[in-house]
């Protein structure tokens, strides 16, 4: 009997079988092997990838900080070019303004000559003022770096002076023509602690070992200064971060390691040996089957309940319907997923089931079935939802398979299983939301931003909905090169360049360009990309954002043209709170007052008050502007140095923009002179009417000399001419003082005794008429007077010139910075057209030669016309002219009008009357000068005075 089991147990068929399960075995483990390992690599490679990711997060943060933190430096560089001499209080008004908002940054400082003077803030950092990084070696390296190189340089870590360590950012400045003196430096210091925060390397949460190479920015040439390099692995992941004109290497790998083993690996071992065991059991049945039929119940009880033990492992509900009768057969982990157990479900059947499924998912599931049942699927697969007993949605997933069929092919017995997918649903659903807030976020971005990606060849590939809203193109018109809507700004040039070197996968870019809207006109664009690359390294893309940034430029060049304006202006300007405290004043208060911009920053102007206005002026003042409107006056103030001097101010209120007042700006124009001339004026007038008589008393006395010096040069023909000569001038001299300075004077007199008798009765306007008008005969007066006052001093004996070097641009403006109220009022244009010209001559007769120029120009051109001033060089002298749109002159008028001895004078174009003394003034100034004066007119076509002066070598 053993013998004969033994070769039973043996025998082909059995032999076959055991060859055949391990055959299908290892094929089995082997695919199943190579599975784990496959997996295995893909775990790997996202590991790596999300690695890469944080790395990139820090990275990008870090690049964001340094190199905002730099291109503030470069502001603070602009400023000092624009003002070298800036003292600490103005460096710290700029800095303050500059740094506000950048917390990384510690403090901003400007080097001259390599020795700090200046520092913001100053508080704290008192050490570092007077440093010469000359004298410390571990500094003047990349000091000197970035003065020989003209470029922005870092270095760090630094230990400082004040305390503590930090990066320091230069910037150097270069001034004079074309920038080629060196000035010294513009640093800053970044804090530590401060931009690790914000690049997250103090996240207690962050999964990586890092360590950052590139002592001052020398990328892998310097030492490692966060981090230990030798804590990292062999195997590390580097990126290099892109700073100005260097770079720093970032080394990092996973704080857990990287993966080496598949961490379900042990869940492979169990499941092969599970399946190993399984198939071991059921080989054993087989041949225990053949073996012992008479004991095949007990051998296939045996199997089906290791089998059940294997199902039960795999944590999965099994099924069987009977289709046509509608009952099932459910395992207890069936019942498990859905929250109950069997007894509670119990009579169970397909309505039990059809109960618990999801109404929604009851069709899916019957289409599904009939598709099995008709052969189209060769399986049943269906994922539903099942309520738990817990009123939840569970997510199951079915499989199933028609096990048995009728005799005339209908399907009868059908087995399967249902597993929980409940947490790969969740999971899929939350990173289908997130990629669907992604997405939004992209597709919702409206405003100035749009983003974009393009591939090696340069061609967009995606670009956001909102590039119609800062470009005017639809996503579609935009998906071409990327060069094409370009303009031909030199910009862009740079722009293309470093777009080529993110294609090669180079270096992350930021950069600015000018482009076309699709209206034609131009827009500027601030653009930040990176490429993207395969984990070998190749380039796949390159992503980046736009921001157009054209506003921010037209905003940023219109406050450079206003702070100009204000700083250059010639009228004193003054900015206070509303208490009055200053917070501002332009360089021309320095030179008004003698106060120092230090020195009044914070106080209130009270500090001028002479003593000589009114308090109730003052309230006035203040309720007028506490109201909102504009205060107009004049002060009698006091300088630093005790003197007085009037100024004409208006002041106003600035409003925040919800309408509320937040300062105050007063424009103060110093008006001492006028006042001074007005007072002199009324003096001068008082003396002319008492010496009037005493001129014609003396013209009698002169008439005598004049013959009696006749008498004795009879036989001196040239003696007669000149005292001939003498005598006509003195004629219209006298003339001139007995008739054109008596004329005003009778007006004068006239007019103010009018305004006297009928002051009660005259209207307002009738006022007006009688002021202008004295006004006008006063003004003629003044001018006839400085032409005498000219004409007398010429001919006084020993009248010596002083001559000295001066710049005819400046004397031509003043001149008509003089004259410019009579031309607004004709509505003629004053030009300036000379441009570094300089004479040798003296200054008060060239300014009184071109002022009557001007002067005789805006008399004679009709409303609209213009003169202009112009100048070029002629044989060693530089030769001036006047000209105008005027009524012109004929031949026999321009042959007069520079002689004494005729009345030349002839009224304007606007009524105005002249002297006669003007012109004649002009050609006796000039030629003690060694230069001439002549005119080329023709009635109609207006008039150019021409003369020359000594050029200035």
């Amino acid at each position: 009997m053993n013998d004969k089991k033994f070769r039973n147990i043996f025998s082909t068929a059995n032999v076959s079988t055991v060859v055949f399960a391990g055959l299908i075995s290892a094929v089995i483990l082997l695919l199943a092997q190579q599975m784990m390992q496959d997996s295995l690599r893909r775990l790997q490679s996202e590991q790596r990838i999300s690695v890469l990711n944080e790395m990139s997060s820090i990275r990008a943060k870090l690049e964001g900080a340094v190199n905002n933190s730099m291109g503030l430096l470069k502001g603070a560089a602009s400023f000092i070019s624009y003002k070298p001499n800036a003292s600490q209080q103005e460096f710290a008004s700029f800095a303050r303004t500059l740094i506000a908002e950048h917390p990384q940054i510690r403090n901003v400082g400007a080097a001259p000559d390599f020795v700090i003077r200046l520092i913001y803030p100053l508080e704290g950092n008192e050490k570092a003022i007077g440093l010469d990084y000359r004298k410390m070696p571990a500094q003047f390296d990349a000091a000197e770096r970035a003065m020989k190189t003209r470029k922005m340089a870092l270095s760090g870590l630094v230990n400082l002076a004040q305390g503590g360590a930090g990066f320091i950012g230069r910037v150097p400045v270069f001034i004079g023509e074309e920038n080629s003196t060196f000035w010294g430096l513009v640093s800053g210091v970044i804090d530590v602690p401060t931009l690790y925060e914000i690049a997250g390397l103090s996240d207690e949460n962050l999964r990586l070992k890092i360590a950052i190479q590139g002592q001052d920015a020398r990328g892998k040439k310097g030492a490692v200064f966060y981090g230990e390099k030798t804590r990292i692995g062999d195997t590390p992941l580097s990126l290099k971060i892109k700073v100005p004109n260097a770079e720093w290497l970032l080394i990092a790998e996973p704080k857990i390691g990287w993966l080496d083993r598949h961490p379900n690996s042990s869940r492979y071992d169990l499941i092969s040996l599970l399946f190993l065991i399984t198939t071991l059991i059921v080989t054993l049945a087989i041949i225990y089957y053949r073996h012992e039929k008479n004991r095949s119940q007990f051998a296939i009880y045996k199997s089906e309940k290791r089998m059940g033990e294997v199902i039960w492992g795999t944590n999965v509900g099994t099924w069987e319907w009977n289709i046509q009768t509608g009952e099932m057969i459910f395992n207890e982990r069936w019942a498990e997923i859905v929250g109950h157990s069997l007894e509670e479900l119990s009579p169970i059947s397909i309505e039990t089931w059809q109960g618990l499924v999801h109404p929604d998912d009851l069709k899916q599931s019957g289409e599904l079935l009939e598709k099995n049942f008709s052969g189209e699927l060769a399986n049943y697969e269906c994922e539903v939802r099942m309520r738990h007993k817990n009123g939840a949605w569970v997510s199951v997933l079915i499989r199933g398979k028609v096990v048995e069929w009728t005799k005339d092919g209908k399907p009868w017995r059908m087995s399967g299983t249902h597993a929980d997918i409940t947490k790969r649903k969740n999971a899929e659903k939350a990173l289908e939301e997130s990629e669907n807030r992604y997405r939004r976020l992209v597709e919702q971005t409206q405003t100035e931003y749009f983003i974009y990606s393009h591939g090696a060849d340069g061609v967009f590939t995606y670009v956001s909905p909102s590039v119609q809203t800062v470009l005017g193109y639809k996503p579609d018109e935009f998906c071409v090169h990327f060069t094409t809507y370009l303009t031909d700004n030199p910009i862009n040039k740079k722009a293309e360049a470093l777009t080529e070197l993110s294609i090669q996968g180079e270096k992350r870019s930021t950069y600015e360009l000018e482009i076309y809207h699709k209206n034609g006109d131009t827009r500027i664009l601030e653009v930040s990309e990176v490429p993207a690359t395969y984990t070998q390294g190749k380039v796949l893309a390159v992503e980046g954002i736009a921001h157009d940034i054209t506003e921010r430029k037209r905003m940023e060049e219109e406050l450079r043209k206003l702070y100009q304006a204000v700083e250059q202006s010639p009228a004193t300007i003054i900015i206070t709170d509303t208490d009055g405290k200053i917070e501002y004043v332009n360089p021309i208060f320095e030179e008004t007052t003698g106060y120092s911009i230090e020195e009044v920053i914070g106080k209130n102007p009270r500090i001028f008050k002479s003593g000589h206005t009114k308090a109730e002026d003052y309230g006035d003042l203040w309720s007028t502007i506490l109201s909102g409107k504009i205060w107009r006056g004049e002060f009698l103030n006091k300088r630093k140095n005790g003197t007085l001097h009037w100024e004409a101010a208006s002041i106003s209120p600035m409003r925040n923009p919800d309408g509320s007042i937040s300062k105050f700006i007063a424009v103060k124009e110093n008006i001492t002179k006028q006042k001074e001339a007005e007072e002199a004026l009324k003096h001068q007038t008082e003396e002319l009417e008492r010496n009037l008589v005493e001129l014609n008393a003396s013209r009698s006395d002169l008439e005598l000399q004049a013959s009696e010096l006749a008498a004795l040069a009879e036989n001196k023909a040239e003696l007669i001419e000149k005292l001939k000569y003498e005598s006509d001038v003195k004629d219209r001299f006298f003339s001139i003082i007995s008739h054109d300075l008596k004329s005003p004077f009778t007006s004068l007199l006239g007019m103010t005794y009018m305004m006297a008798q009928m002051a009660d009765s005259l209207s307002k306007e009738k006022l007006v008429e009688y002021a202008e008008n004295v006004n006008d005969a006063g003004n003629r007066v003044f001018d006839l007077l400085q032409n005498l006052l000219e004409w007398s001093r010429l001919q006084m004996e020993g009248a010596q010139l002083e001559p000295e070097a001066i710049f005819l641009e400046e004397l031509v403006q003043e001149c008509i910075d003089i004259l410019e109220p009579i031309a607004q009022e004709k509505n003629i244009t004053l030009v300036n057209g000379i441009v570094n010209v300089s004479a040798f001559a003296d200054r008060n007769m060239v300014l009184t030669v071109i002022r009557n120029l001007i002067a005789n120009s805006l008399k004679f051109t009709p409303s609209g016309g213009s003169v202009e001033v112009t100048s070029c060089d002629l044989k060693g002298m530089v030769q001036i002219t006047v000209s105008d749109t005027g009524v012109g002159m004929s031949a026999g008028q321009v042959e007069k009008v520079f002689s004494l001895d005729q009345k030349t004078s002839t009224t304007g174009t606007a009524g105005e009357k002249g002297t006669g003394l003007g012109l004649p003034l002009c050609k006796d100034m000039l030629e003690r000068h060694g230069g001439r004066i002549w005119i080329e007119s023709t009635p109609g076509d207006g008039s150019k005075f021409l003369f020359t002066l000594p050029i200035m070598t």
